[in-house]
């Protein structure tokens, strides 16, 4: 029996902000359509809306919304123990050759040194792949290797290198200073260069040497002082510039009374006045710098490296010393660390300390560690010498950075230990928290032989206040070997998502998750060896993500993998890959390594579609060295936008895939859609696809508001709510329009079938203001307006104007827990569901099918003036109206774009809508209503729900109206609200 819709609670009527019952179901709600932010002084000019359903299918059988899964915390025991597998360092780079050479690599210098932080001789014996466009591919022309004493990366470091920053003309002494995680006690050579109005420089002056303080008082800054801008004009050293100015002379290093050193110059003589001074400092004697270089062994008989060739190299560390890959710049930086095993970062060099000495070493044949992956670690210790293996760090709830502990709840501490006599490993808490006393210490007995330890603590409350490090510690004198470090949830497997995890993905209706973890890997990345391996057993992905972890995790939850795989895997590593992935147990040594990890059946058997995306964003300088620049035809001369490289590399990649004899015999070909990674608002993704022949879907990430889309911090004001709401007028549906045509358009000159799709989308967040990051304050008002029923709405409908277009396959970043990019609370603050992922939610479960053609007859509009990354848009319609049929279902979303008292004061935001119908009667109809007040949030407390009503089928389906008999206030549509009403047995 149809039930009468309760009354209406009117938009001025806020919920209470206590924390709310958590959701039990999900249903789909439309979201409002997106206007923009200041509208128009004219504000809506019509206050009715009517459209009418046609039964026109523009979009057949939409596919459900996807989701980005990222490493950063939904695996059990992620943030407690990362590296505690202790495999070795996997190095790997990219970037372009600048000259010809025989037999050397001659790059950028920021390229060779990755920023000048590496040493002569850091990459020695490294692998390098010379690739080259000839006639429009890429083609493998030299395989060699760094010779001994090759890797060169020793010269003049600007500073301020990135900024443009001199020292002004009128000065001739300035302080010097060094970052605080500079070498102590190190020498150190500076050169200066004048330069002249233009951006000319004059030639380097002569040296002078001073040394960076010592000890843990040592006077060290993070900026150069007495430096500014060169101004935005001009660049030093631009080319064109011709009055350069004399050298500057008598460079001397003195100390003051404070133990400060000061540089001090006398102007060079003749030439142009200097507008300022140029800045360099080396860490290598002068006389030593070889520049920055790589030579080869040669004799291979590979072709000559030719200038703008694509330079692939890769060399594996077991210990990363110091004094032979780190120059001084930075000894002691994050940086340099992040290149380690994190459960030892903070330990002195390999060998610095006869009595603290470590090092990977491999394991043996048949050694009994389950899991084992290449190496262990091994600690030598001196009588009364520690060592402390770093795990997590766990806090209060007042923060998100750290793990909250569930009181009650069993957590479980393991790992393999061997020692070669008796000793013992020690468990706890260190730092200021509770735990320290309040957890007892956990005592495993070690011995000559390797003995898996295991015990549970069980935490009585959470945190109040401070923070506990999470810490095994061994004490010499001995020798004691670790490995597979482990702290993690009893009640859930190593690695995988929690109960509750699989729960909100089934009740999601997503179809696939993309693997982030795997990628944005920089130089410390892996090989096939480490993707491949158990979870837990990759140095460089995120959380130590693997790629069995995340297709187990996927296979559980019943979902399809977008597999995201950096660039950089070598043809046979591509080859090995669909090994792993789709031959018998016993096809080779990959596929047996599969079958060891307890997988017998090809993993292929187990989706039914295999999404393949290169890398991330590889046109996002963010990711270097993983993006794609333009380059030169060898053969022809032609020159490739950075798109087309991409897209000529893409289909490298694929051969290479497709090379393997198990690529047709488990049918790849209909399985994996290649995906391209293209740019909003830019031709990359589809000048990809022109160059990739196998590539079939072409996708772009547009969020609402935030850094992705160029725009200011949020702010808790009408404007704000009411930018969001009308995005997709101003932002997304131009944008969107745009990518269809460029993909028909080469669908029509190639007569290939290219769809287009999002690989990221939701809302979008604000990482910094002025360069700093968000302060609490700034960081709660974002987290209430993105979380908000308005931009809920927003995103909701911008999945549904983008499908309406043309839009495939769409993917909502991302499905975690805590602030920004989330889907759900952390289990501290209530575990509640966002309002965005609710109405994704939603669609997927309720609300898809055929889309169908909607005209709009009238709407409200306004006025939206131009602003950053946002077009003018005349009369932008403040309604929208969407539908999807399947079998006898119609379903049709209504969403409103506006918000009470703005732009027009004493407007209430509630929108009388008529809808005409395609269809004579209906057994059935359900609506699932989201509309809570505009900014409503699910920050702290699920305020915003969605609420599914009964309803008696309307007696006039060509003018169905919203009222009270429909669910809806008397006035219609209330102000931000998303509706989708569910027609079943229709004719």
């Amino acid at each position: 029996m149809p039930v009468t819709p309760p009354a209406w609670t009117p938009a001025h009527a806020r919920p209470p902000r206590g924390r709310g019952r958590r959701l039990a179901g999900l249903a789909i709600l439309i979201l409002s359509g997106l206007a923009l932010l200041g509208a128009g002084s004219e504000g809506a000019r019509s206050q009715e809306a009517r459209f009418a359903v046609t039964e026109t299918v523009i979009n057949p059988d939409l596919p459900p919304v996807a989701a980005t899964l990222i490493g950063r915390g939904l695996a059990n025991g992620s943030r407690l123990v990362e590296g505690g597998g202790f495999e070795p360092t996997i190095y790997r780079n990219g970037f372009l050759a600048t000259e010809d050479a025989p037999d050397r690599v001659i790059g950028d210098p920021q390229a060779i040194s990755r920023y000048y932080s590496l040493r002569d001789g850091a990459l020695d014996g490294a692998e390098v792949d010379v690739w080259r466009i000839e006639n429009g591919a890429f083609r493998l022309v030299r395989r060699d290797r760094i010779a001994e004493g090759g890797f060169h990366a020793s010269g003049w470091d600007k500073v301020g290198h990135g900024k443009e920053q001199m020292i002004p003309g009128d000065r001739t002494r300035i302080e010097l200073s060094w970052e605080p995680w500079y070498r102590p006690d190190a020498d150190t050579w500076f050169m200066l260069r004048a330069i002249g109005p233009d951006g000319a420089l004059s030639p380097a002056s002569e040296t002078a040497q001073a040394r960076s303080p010592a000890g843990d008082a040592r006077r060290k800054k993070e900026a150069f002082p007495g430096m500014i801008a060169f101004g935005d004009d001009l660049k030093i050293g631009a080319k064109g510039a011709a009055t350069a100015p004399a050298a500057p002379r008598d460079l001397e290093v003195t100390r003051d009374a404070d133990g400060a050193s000061w540089l001090s110059w006398r102007p060079g003589q003749g030439g142009t006045k200097a507008k300022g001074y140029a800045l360099y400092r080396s860490w290598t004697p002068p006389a030593r710098h070889a520049g920055h270089f790589l030579g080869l062994e040669g004799g291979a008989g590979g072709a000559a490296v030719r200038k703008g060739d694509l330079i692939m190299l890769r060399k594996a560390f077991t210990e990363l010393s110091r004094e032979s890959f780190a120059n001084d710049r930075i000894w002691d930086s994050r940086g340099r660390r992040a290149l380690l095993t994190r459960a030892i970062t903070d330990w002195p060099d390999p060998g610095a300390d006869p009595d603290e000495r470590w090092s990977l070493r491999p394991h043996a044949a048949g050694t009994p560690v389950t899991d084992p992956g290449e190496t262990y670690l091994e600690l030598r210790l001196g009588f009364g010498k520690t060592a402390t293996l770093q795990g997590g760090v766990v806090g209060s709830p007042d923060q998100d950075w750290y793990e909250v502990l569930r009181p009650g709840q069993a957590y479980r501490v393991e790992a393999w230990l061997r020692s070669e006599r008796p000793g013992r490993a020690v468990f706890g808490f260190d730092n200021s928290g509770a735990y320290r006393k309040s957890i007892r210490p956990i005592i495993f007995e070690t011995g000559p032989t390797w003995r898996k330890v295991s015990a549970e603590f069980t935490p009585p409350t959470m945190l109040d206040k401070g923070r506990n490090g999470l810490v095994l510690t061994l004490t010499g004198p001995g020798v004691f070997d670790v490995d597979n470090f482990r702290i993690y949830r009893a009640d859930t497997p190593y690695l995988d998502l929690m109960s509750e995890d699989y729960d909100r993905i089934e009740a999601s209706g997503m179809s696939a998750l993309r693997t982030h973890a795997l990628v944005r890997t920089e130089v410390k990345t892996y090989d096939l060896a480490q993707l491949t391996n158990a979870g837990g057993l990759a140095g460089g992905t995120d959380r130590s993500a693997t790629l069995p972890q995340q297709l187990g995790i996927m296979d559980r939850a019943g979902v399809d993998p977008w597999l995201q795989i950096e660039p950089h895997l070598t043809p046979e590593e591509w080859t090995g890959l669909v090994e792993y992935l789709a031959a018998p147990a016993g096809a080779g040594p990959w596929a047996a390594k599969r079958a060891r990890q307890g997988r017998a059946a090809p993993w292929t058997d187990a989706f039914d579609r295999i999404y393949f995306e290169l890398g991330n964003e590889t046109w996002n300088g963010i990711f270097r060295p993983w993006i794609f620049e333009g380059m030169r035809d060898a053969v022809t001369g032609d020159r490739y936008k950075a798109g087309e490289v991409y897209g000529m590399f893409q289909e490298q990649v694929i051969a290479a895939l497709r090379a393997s004899p198990w690529w047709a015999k488990a049918g790849l070909d209909d399985k994996v859609t290649f995906v391209i990674g293209g740019r909003n608002g830019s031709s990359y993704g589809s000048d990809a696809a022109r160059f990739s022949p196998g590539s079939d879907l072409i996708t772009v990430a547009p969020y609402i508001g935030g850094w992705d889309a160029g725009q200011n911090l949020t702010k808790l004001e009408p404007a704000s709510y009411f930018t969001h709401l009308n995005w997709v007028s101003q932002s997304s549906l131009p944008k969107a329009r745009q990518q269809v045509e460029y993909a028909s358009r080469l669908s029509r000159e190639t007569g290939r079938r290219i769809e287009v799709g999002t690989y990221e989308s939701g809302p979008g967040y604000v990482m910094k203001v002025d360069g700093k990051r968000l302060n609490d304050e700034q960081s709660r008002i974002q987290e209430q307006v993105m979380k908000s029923q308005a931009t809920g709405t927003a995103t909701l409908d911008n999945f549904l104007a983008q499908a309406e277009v043309g839009y495939r396959l769409q993917n909502f970043f991302a499905f975690d827990d805590g602030l920004r990019w989330t889907t759900h609370a952390l289990w501290q603050d209530g575990g509640q569901t966002y309002p965005s992922w609710k109405l994704i939610s939603l669609l997927n479960r309720e609300g898809l099918g055929d889309m169908v053609k909607v005209d709009t007859l009238a709407t409200p509009t306004a006025d939206l003036p131009k602003a950053r990354r946002r077009r003018e848009v005349d009369d932008a319609p403040l309604t929208a109206v969407y539908a999807t049929r399947k079998g006898d279902r119609l379903n049709v979303f209504v969403l409103s774009r506006r918000i009470p008292d703005y732009p027009v004061k004493g407007d209430d935001g509630c929108t009388p809508v008529e809808i005409a119908l395609p269809f004579r009667s209906a057994a059935k109809v359900t609506l699932h209503r989201m509309a809570a007040p505009y900014d409503a949030e699910n920050v702290t407390a699920d305020n915003v729900k969605i609420e599914t009503l009964d309803l008696a089928p309307p007696a006039d389906p060509a003018r169905f109206k919203m009222g009270e008999a429909t669910g809806a206030p008397a006035c219609g549509l209330p102000a931000a609200a998303a509706f989708l009403y569910v027609f079943e047995g229709v004719k």
